[in-house]
């Protein structure tokens, strides 16, 4: 089987300080991604998995800027890597309270910066995964109906607070007030899987990413998340009917995940190669 290799993950970089900006790409590469910068247009960087951002200062319109990235672009998760600044707390709950957001301080120390922005980067590169899962799913369904993409976007969201496979299709039913049989009846008309198996085939999409972007094994990153290899082994052998290959080089896992998923949901075979674009 041929693999398609995926591009290293893209990350937008917004810092005025030239100088930070070029030793916090030295550490995004460090993980394996890209950068690309967003100085002048914090908007150009919806293109990207991911966002590090220093809020120019923390000036009310540096902040209406992250405001109307986050209303343009609500699933890339945003690194906020800020100098201190006296007075500016009123902004920085403004900030906080948004969604897929982290804040840290920028530091003088150089082992300072490394810790601190270093785990700052490391937070983003572990939470881009969620994000292109969604990229994956607007790829390979380029139109469903809106209640199927709202099951989905909720099954998201589930996904990321218990990865572990642990994922009830009751909790998603209830939090979008519907009954389980109004989404197996959705699920059915869209050519789906039923909802159940959507969640399993979510969370396999999930951690197959997340090894992807940290350069792990599936069974090693499922172990970090703290799903039991036998849980792993299970829900493998369900959705792709051979459980090998979590031990393997993780791009050539996300091209067997990702062919079974498309071959479950009668897609076009082009599809694959469409969703690997889409989360380059």
């Amino acid at each position: 089987m041929q693999v398609r290799q995926m591009p290293p993950a893209l990350v937008g970089v917004s810092v005025a300080d030239g100088a930070l900006a070029l030793r916090l790409t030295a550490l995004i590469s460090e993980r394996g991604a890209r950068v690309q910068p967003a100085r002048s247009n914090l908007l150009s960087a919806g293109s990207c998995s991911g966002l590090v951002y220093d809020l120019a200062f923390w000036n009310e319109a540096a902040v209406a800027r992250l405001r109307e990235f986050r209303e343009t672009f609500p699933g890339i998760p945003v690194f906020l890597y800020v100098p201190p600044q006296a007075g500016a707390g009123p902004l920085f709950q403004s900030c906080a309270v948004l969604p897929a957001v982290r804040i840290d301080f920028q530091t003088v120390s150089p082992a300072g910066e490394r810790s601190v922005a270093g785990a700052g980067i490391h937070w983003l590169m572990a939470t881009m995964p969620l994000h292109q899962v969604r990229q994956l799913l607007n790829a390979l369904f380029q139109e469903l109906p809106a209640g199927v993409d709202h099951f989905l976007r909720c099954s998201l969201r589930h996904v990321e607070r218990e990865p572990a496979f642990g994922t009830r299709i009751d909790e998603v039913a209830a939090e979008l007030r519907l009954t389980e049989r109004t989404l197996e009846r959705w699920c059915r008309e869209a050519l789906l899987p039923a909802p159940k198996r959507m969640l399993l085939w979510i969370s396999m999409l999930y951690v197959t990413l997340r090894a992807l972007r940290s350069r792990l094994t599936v069974r090693e990153t499922a172990i970090r998340l703290g799903i039991d290899p036998k849980r792993l082994y299970q829900v493998r052998t369900e959705l792709l009917h051979a459980p090998d290959g979590a031990d393997g080089p993780p791009s050539a896992d996300l091209d067997r995940v990702l062919i079974a998923f498309v071959q479950e949901c009668r897609l076009p075979r082009g599809r694959v190669t469409q969703a690997m674009k889409a989360v380059g």
